[in-house]
C-alpha cells in the first residue's frame, strides 16, 4: 500500500474551450485507470478536482502538458495523511514554445522532521516570522492578536517562547528570525496548545499553496524560480492565461477561535 496525501488540484488554460478538450481526457477510462478525481469542477478556463486522500498528481500534470500543445498552467495543494512530516506544491506548465516545465516545494513542518534525508531538493520550513507580530498584511489582525496574546502568557507562565534564526534547505541561517511551531508547542501554556496548533496548520496550508503574483507589468510570475531542462529560468508563466481566474488559493479558515 502506498502512502497516501490529499491533494487539491487546478488546471488553467487560455480560455473555456481548450478547459474542456482537458476535461474530457481526464476524465477518460484511460486516465480514470490510474488516477482518482474527485469533485471535479469546470469554471470558465479552470478545471478544480481533488484526490480524496489517495495520492498527489504530478504524474498527471506532466501528461497533460504533453499530450496538449497550447500553454497550460497545472498546480496543486498537497497534505499528508499518514503524519508524513511535510506536505509540498507542485506545479506544471507547458509554454507556447513547447517547454514543459515541473517543480515542487517541500515544506516541513520543523527541521527535525527532514532528519538527515536531503532528497528532497527545494524546501521550506513551516514558520511565523517575527516582524508579522509587529504590523503589516502578512496575517490577519486577528491571528496576530492571538499570537500576541499566547506569548504574552507564556512569559506571565514563566516560559517565555523562544524565537529562532530560520535556516535554508541546506540548513544555513537566512538572518530571518522566526518562530516554528515546535517553539510555541514547547512553552506555551496548555490551554493554548490547541489554538496554536491550529494557527500553525491553517499558515501550513497557505504554505502549501503556489502564491501567483502580477507585476507592475501585467506578467504573473511565482514566488520561487522555474527552470526548464537546460537550467534556463523561465522569466514568466505560460502565456495568454488568466491567472486571476485561479480558484486554488489559500484563505484563512473560518472556523478558528481566536483567543
Amino acid at each position: 500500500m502506498g502512502v497516501f496525501w490529499n491533494s487539491e488540484a487546478e488546471i488553467l488554460t487560455a480560455d473555456k474551450d481548450q478547459a474542456k478538450e482537458i476535461l474530457m481526457f481526464i476524465e477518460s477510462a484511460e486516465v480514470l485507470k490510474d488516477h482518482t478525481l474527485m469533485d471535479v469542477n469546470l469554471c470558465d478556463c479552470s478545471i478544480t478536482f481533488s484526490s480524496g486522500g489517495s495520492g498527489d498528481y504530478g504524474s498527471l500534470f506532466d501528461e497533460i502538458c504533453n499530450v496538449f500543445n497550447f500553454p497550460i498552467f497545472c498546480h496543486e495543494r498537497v497534505l499528508p495523511c499518514q503524519g508524513q512530516g511535510y506536505g509540498f506544491f507542485s506545479i506544471c506548465g507547458r509554454w507556447e514554445n513547447g517547454v514543459v516545465v515541473a517543480s515542487q516545494e517541500n515544506v516541513f513542518y520543523d527541521p527535525e522532521d527532514r532528519g538527515n534525508d536531503w532528497m528532497f531538493g527545494s524546501v521550506q520550513y513551516l514558520n511565523i516570522p517575527v516582524n508579522w507580530l509587529s504590523g503589516g498584511n502578512k496575517i490577519s489582525n486577528k491571528k496576530r492578536e492571538s499570537l500576541n496574546a499566547i506569548l504574552q502568557r507564556a512569559i506571565d507562565n514563566g516560559t517565555p517562547i523562544q524565537s529562532i534564526e530560520l535556516e535554508d534547505e541546506d540548513g544555513y541561517g537566512t538572518g530571518i528570525i522566526v518562530y516554528y511551531l515546535k517553539s510555541f508547542t514547547d512553552n506555551c501554556i496548555t490551554m493554548d496548545e490547541e489554538l496554536v496548533n491550529e494557527i500553525f496548520e491553517d499558515e501550513f496550508m497557505n504554505m502549501c499553496t503556489a502564491s501567483i503574483y502580477r507585476s507592475t507589468s501585467d506578467n504573473y510570475f511565482l514566488d520561487i524560480n522555474l527552470y526548464d531542462e537546460n537550467d534556463n529560468e523561465m522569466d514568466n508563466l505560460p502565456e495568454n492565461i488568466d491567472y486571476s481566474k485561479r480558484r486554488l488559493i489559500y484563505s484563512e479558515n473560518p472556523e478558528l477561535n481566536y483567543n
